[in-house]
């Protein structure tokens, strides 16, 4: 990557309702009338806040509140905002969506259950074998975050055999997003990288989603914000109408304007910060 790419920020700024601050779609706060970016305190839960507008306020809400505002009727059903990779740390848009209490909580519960009782489920290595299998047969290569989902599924397989194949379903069209990807690009993605797990999990909620048919929030997008991502990430927008038109090929999904949006940040992101971090 040349010196001048580098100069180059996947961050967008917008006026919050909070009088003389900006936010941005990497969850930072500025103060807009000394430019300065303001540093975040931290909650005994691991939330970030900073202070604004006289007040301490979660920087995830601010996030939300500003890019994907909704309705009060909306708001109050989807009362909370999910952090998708469990790290409250991690306010960046692309990693927050509004959900129900419940659903939060089946979120939250799920990921530590997962995380913690994989290990001694997998004694055997099968999951991690597989995913070497998939690997090999397939000529990808999924992170090893994978294992993890892995024995999940092959927990669930034991009691519904349609698990696996939604498993098998799920993996293929990840597969060929990534290569999408990769192609448009014309570079191979670092599988080892923070972002390419961050890409693949999001990739695999967004399938799981539309497998189970669930419709997501409903909130209604501001079109200004994809009118805004099409100019500022003119190629990663293309690429994920590409990948838009290979959804509808292989399963008949469509994408949504905000899956859309999504899209773009995490393709931006994947394809500019190939470090690990």
């Amino acid at each position: 990557m040349s010196k001048n790419s580098k100069v180059v920020t996947a961050e967008i700024w917008r006026v919050t309702k909070y009088e003389g601050y900006s936010v941005s779609t990497l969850g930072n706060v500025r103060n807009d009338k000394t430019g300065r970016i303001l540093k975040p305190g931290t909650t005994k839960l691991g939330y970030q806040i900073v202070t604004v507008g006289g007040k301490s306020r979660l920087i995830h809400r601010i996030v939300m509140d500003t890019f994907m505002p909704i309705s009060k009727a909306e708001a109050s059903t989807l009362t909370d905002i999910d952090h998708i990779n469990a790290d409250r740390g991690c306010n960046e848009l692309s990693n927050l969506r509004r959900c129900t209490h419940a659903a939060n909580l089946r979120s939250s519960h799920r990921l530590a259950l997962i995380r913690h009782s994989c290990i001694a489920l997998d004694k055997n290595g099968a999951a991690s074998q597989a995913v070497d299998l998939i690997n090999v047969t397939a000529d990808v290569i999924l992170p090893k975050s994978e294992v993890v989902f892995m024995t999940y599924h092959f927990i669930n397989a034991g009691s519904d055999g349609s698990k696996l194949q939604e498993t098998i379903k799920i993996t293929k069209l990840i597969s060929g997003i990534i290569d999408i990807v990769q192609y448009q690009y014309q570079m191979h993605l670092d599988p080892e990288s923070f972002n390419y797990n961050r890409f693949i999990a999001h990739l695999r909620a967004l399938m799981v989603q539309r497998v189970s048919r669930s419709n997501g929030t409903g909130s209604e997008l501001d079109q200004s914000l994809l009118q805004l991502m099409q100019v500022k990430y003119a190629h990663a927008y293309a690429t994920v109408e590409r990948i838009d038109i290979f959804l509808q090929s292989k399963a008949g999904w469509r994408l949504e304007p905000d899956d859309k949006v999504y899209l773009t940040l995490h393709i931006w992101r994947v394809t500019h910060r190939q470090k690990s971090e």
